[in-house]
């Protein structure tokens, strides 16, 4: 079972009863993987954005259109606070030590340089066998996370400059932890599904490139 970005943006994240809408997702180029979720706790009158490591989001109940999370509210209410910059360094505005919801204690800073240190990994390795090109923007930098919403709309085109449409809409896997389909709108106005470890890179006019040719996805 997969689970469309539209829809997770339209579902609310449940914790303790109550629901905070999902406002944005952060993946990782290199890997895929889904990293954190924005959630709105700010109520009616008052935005009120804070990340939530994508390990504490539960089950989704497309039934109900919740997304549980792994979290009291009360550490909702002290989870870094995400203004629309990198998400990574909202994690310098939390103190140095938590209380986690098992008793446990962990370093918000000690984490951050976590991820670091898993960015320099991926530029050493290829875990999940993808082309250099795809690790890597146009100046050569490694990616580190993305918004995955900046996905809708983008262009997508084959390695032989075959047009194929634009980003209609984007799928992760179930328990949604890894992009796994981008599902792009052909001209004709039909979908098509795109594996998202076809992707070769994306290139300097911010289109995106696939393996193979315009028949493969036909």
């Amino acid at each position: 079972m997969t689970h469309k970005l539209s829809d997770l943006l339209s579902y609310g994240g449940k914790a303790d009863g109550d629901t905070f809408p999902v406002t944005a997702l952060f993946h990782e180029p290199a890997t895929q993987k889904l990293r954190y979720v924005a959630l709105d706790i700010g109520g009616w009158l008052q935005r009120n954005e804070v990340l939530v490591e994508a390990e504490r989001m539960g089950q989704v109940d497309p039934s109900a259109k919740t997304w549980n999370v792994r979290l009291a509210k009360d550490e909702l209410e002290g989870a870094p606070h995400w203004d629309h910059v990198d998400p990574a360094m909202a994690f310098t505005a939390w103190p140095p030590l938590i209380v986690g919801p098992f008793g446990g204690t962990y370093s918000p800073l000690l984490m951050q340089a976590q991820l670091a240190a898993e960015s320099h990994d991926a530029e050493r390795e290829n875990p999940e066998g993808l082309p250099e090109e795809a690790l890597r923007d146009e100046q050569g930098r490694m990616h580190q996370l993305e918004q995955t919403e900046d996905w809708l709309g983008r262009e997508a085109r084959t390695q032989d400059d075959g047009y194929l449409g634009r980003v209609h809409d984007v799928e992760f896997d179930d328990p949604p932890r890894t992009l796994l389909n981008l599902l792009v709108e052909r001209e004709s106005g039909a979908i098509v599904s795109v594996p998202a470890a076809k992707l070769r890179r994306v290139d300097e006019q911010n289109r995106a490139v696939f393996n193979g040719t315009v028949a493969d996805y036909a």
